[in-house]
């Protein structure tokens, strides 16, 4: 008798069933790895806008002449020095004049209002997806208020302290980030 080249169906279901099986695993790997990467992304996005917003108004801070901050530490309101009539040769911008003044234009205010802060002077929101409340479970202030901005003391300094945590959720998944820094106001 010849022997037949070719696979039995035995072989051939038993090297499917292990096919099928490394997809399976494959498939599983695949999507556990999208939905962390999901996750990931989603915090980065998070952290970058909190960062790119509390930079912007701890760098506007910096300078300030002075600063109130309302009972519900919602409401930071600023005046910033006068400025030169003039620009610099060199740079083109205006400078503060010295001895440094509080300008007479208008106080200018940063707002955390409907979860979003707003800079007044520019009217843009630069942070959005801001809570009130602590909402993250696993967190030891769980439910509790958290003001944005307060006052603190830095030695014996004044200084600004602004405290965001921010939630989104993605494909079911809820993603938390704090954001806290503090500036010391040099005039004020």
């Amino acid at each position: 008798m010849k022997k037949r080249a070719g696979l039995t169906f035995v072989e051939l279901l038993a090297a499917s069933t292990i096919l099928g099986m490394m997809l399976i695993g494959t498939m599983s790997l695949y999507l556990a790895c999208l939905k962390q990467f999901s996750k990931t992304s989603t915090g980065i996005d998070l952290a970058s806008q909190n960062a790119l917003g509390t930079r912007k108004v701890l760098d506007t801070l910096r300078s300030c002449m002075t600063a109130t901050i309302s009972a519900d530490g919602k409401t930071l309101t600023y005046q910033m020095p006068a400025l030169s009539s003039t620009a610099d040769s060199v740079t083109g911008e205006k400078e503060y004049t010295y001895p440094l003044t509080a300008s007479n234009a208008v106080s200018q205010t940063f707002v955390v209002s409907n979860g979003k802060l707003v800079d007044s002077a520019s009217g843009k929101t630069l942070v959005q997806n801001i809570y009130a409340t602590d909402p993250d479970p696993s967190s030891s202030q769980y439910g509790q208020t958290v003001a944005p901005f307060t006052f603190t003391t830095i030695g014996s300094r004044k200084g600004v302290c602004v405290n965001l945590i921010t939630r989104k959720v993605v494909n079911g998944v809820e993603t938390y980030v704090r954001m806290k820094n503090t500036v010391i106001l040099r005039n004020g």
